[in-house]
């Protein structure tokens, strides 16, 4: 196994991993959801920024992402949800912004490859 399959196959880990750990803070609100967050999840997450720089793009890596990203934004934009969750405002906020770009660089690097092709 190459390390850019490798680095793939633990990036799909690691969204749903956070994919998971969503769901859950969606569902039951205690504090060690938040232990988990600040021991787990927000170092997890940090390594999705490292994407690009291994320039792992495939269709199911992204839409991934892209779900986890709709996540995010539906926490912090619904009223009600975001009311539901106000106690864990601060690691949605994180989440987002990490998200947020992490989606941004692998739009970059699709408008990259379609540069470079045309």
């Amino acid at each position: 196994m190459s390390i850019r399959e490798s680095m793939a196959k633990r990036y799909h880990e690691i969204i749903n991993n956070i994919t998971n750990f969503l769901q859950r803070l969606s569902i039951n609100q205690n504090s060690e959801l938040e232990r988990e967050y600040y021991l787990f999840i927000e170092q997890d997450a940090e390594k999705l920024l490292d994407l690009n720089n291994y320039a792992i793009l495939n269709i199911e890596l992204f839409e991934k992402i892209r779900n986890v990203f709709k996540m995010l934004a539906t926490f912090l934009e619904d009223n009600q949800v975001n009311s539901n969750l106000s106690y864990f405002n601060h690691i949605i906020n994180d989440l987002y912004f990490i998200f947020k770009y992490v989606y941004e660089n692998i739009l970059f690097m699709i408008e990259n490859e379609f540069l470079i092709e045309s």
